[in-house]
């Protein structure tokens, strides 16, 4: 899930050293780049069958991989503010017209909470989990229109939108 303007700042000259070898990796980006194309491809289809969709914002659920290794988990705060940042610019330019993203009203995005089992804390995949949530609460209390959810705690949570904003409808 690497987006191109974190590869294009891990591998300019002032870069710090890290573990991300996107120089060498020809499979860095690929999942991005496959994300996008995806809903380009859907929306597409979609207008094919006559359907007009609107795109009200992205619900992210991932983050356990960058809990295996404690530098990637470390790197996650820059990995994540890029990921969130190209998502919202390149989903926003899908979407077309009217414009869904600007300084003054991004795209909505909506992070699940990883899961934890806290029964593994010796399990070297979860045991930096805490720090990538702590990182998802930083983010939404720092960016303007993003939100943490706990689908765990949470799992009868509806999600709607209307003109943009962020709202959240808890149903039984």
């Amino acid at each position: 899930w690497t987006p191109p303007s974190y590869i294009a700042d891990v591998n300019s000259d002032d870069a710090p050293s890290n573990d991300v070898d996107t120089a060498t990796n020809v499979n860095i980006g690929k999942l991005y780049a496959n994300f996008i194309e995806t809903v380009r491809r859907g929306l597409e289809l979609l207008i094919e069958d006559g359907y007009t969709p609107v795109i009200r914002g992205i619900y992210w659920d991932q983050g356990e991989a960058d809990t295996v290794n404690h530098k990637r988990a470390l790197e996650y705060e820059k990995l994540f503010r890029y990921l969130m940042q190209d998502m919202r610019r390149d989903v926003s330019e899908l979407a077309g017209d009217p414009p869904l993203n600007s300084e003054d009203n991004p795209v909505p995005f909506v992070i699940n909470k990883i899961f934890h089992n806290l029964n593994s804390d010796t399990d070297r995949h979860t045991i930096d989990v805490p720090i990538v949530n702590a990182v998802k609460y930083k983010m939404a209390q720092e960016m303007k229109n993003v939100t943490v959810v706990d689908k765990i705690k949470d799992e009868n949570i509806l999600f709607t939108s209307a003109d943009s904003n962020l709202d959240f409808v808890y149903y039984e």
